[in-house]
């Protein structure tokens, strides 16, 4: 409510149900009062919010789609989200869907990750930097719990950003470089989420593909399961429930060999809710049991047990990796 009052967002059409029961309106009375809070263009007398100025979903053309699933292709993708050589404004991009949506996480799953391959030129960089730059990570996590990721995206595309440049220009060592990967993918799942918590739902699944791709460069698998947790999230907050149904079938198979209970149960809570959101009573019903007892396969850690098993009730994604 006070980032819509701010002006720093508008509602997500999956929150505002629940937001005009708080506030005692109906929907479309909710809608009017978005369609107020529009700016209006001067010369116009319209209140209507403007149209999107995304640009027409081509997945053959699309520049976080099209590159190569390897280091350079991962490179390409992270330029492109920096703001880097391609002359193109990127809240232009459009809602990803159907399988435009589906197919990274197939790239994902069938690519054999190639070489990774040492920077070459620029200033030489240290482990020990790339250390403090993941350390900032959890930071911005917390910071998220207490503000939200509209007060979290900004700085977490900033550190997104440096890590994108010292992958394309600087000059690291396989060790050095592997750990600038798993930042990325770190920094794109949380640029992601902050971006789709802001209200930018395209922009959010370009930060998920690109941290989708660095974790598959240096083939870290549960890493890019818990990618696609997000993403299936944020398909069944968008109306594509089967889409994240499929994210979710495909992440399970990625990981097979390599799973946790805190994954499993992670993915299997965001399958069935995409069940729910399908109105399969069975598909639901099966994902909650397997969840339930990956719940209470967790050990250690009494506080991620309780948290894992109110989530079967429904949850607003954590940020955390499993």
């Amino acid at each position: 409510m006070g980032r819509w009052e701010r002006g720093e967002t508008v509602p997500q059409p999956w929150c505002r149900p629940k937001l005009a029961e708080a506030l005692q309106v109906s929907l479309d009375e909710l809608d009017a009062m978005l369609a107020e809070g529009q700016p209006v263009e001067e010369g116009s007398d319209s209140l209507e919010p403007p149209e999107a100025e995304g640009l027409p979903v081509d997945p053959e053309h699309d520049p976080v789609l099209v590159p190569a699933w390897n280091h350079r292709g991962t490179v390409e993708v992270a330029v492109v989200l920096r703001g880097g050589d391609l002359p193109m404004q990127r809240r232009g991009f459009g809602l990803l869907s159907g399988m435009a949506l589906t197919a990274p996480a197939h790239q994902w799953l069938v690519r054999e990750p190639g070489p990774l391959i040492s920077g070459l030129s620029g200033h030489r960089v240290s482990a020990t930097l790339v250390d403090r730059l993941r350390a900032m990570v959890p930071e911005l996590r917390a910071m998220d719990d207490v503000a939200g990721g509209g007060t979290v995206f900004s700085l977490a595309e900033q550190e997104f950003k440096v890590v994108a440049g010292l992958l394309d220009r600087a000059s690291y060592d396989e060790a050095t470089g592997r750990k600038l990967h798993i930042a990325l993918a770190e920094l794109g799942q949380l640029a992601g989420w902050s971006a789709y918590d802001s209200g930018q739902p395209e922009l959010a699944q370009r930060y998920y593909i690109a941290a989708l791709r660095a974790a598959h460069t240096v083939n870290d698998r549960p890493l890019g399961a818990h990618i696609l947790h997000f993403m299936a999230s944020q398909a069944t907050r968008q109306a594509q429930p089967a889409e994240a149904v499929t994210l979710i079938d495909t992440a399970l198979a990625g990981i097979r060999g390599r799973e946790t209970p805190a994954l499993l149960a992670e993915l299997y809570i965001t399958q069935a809710d995409a069940f729910t959101v399908l109105r399969d009573a069975s598909g639901c019903t099966v994902a909650l049991s397997k969840a339930r007892t990956h719940i209470k396969n967790l050990s250690g850690d009494h506080r991620l047990r309780r948290s894992m098993s109110a989530a079967a009730g429904g949850h607003r994604p954590g940020n955390h990796a499993p």
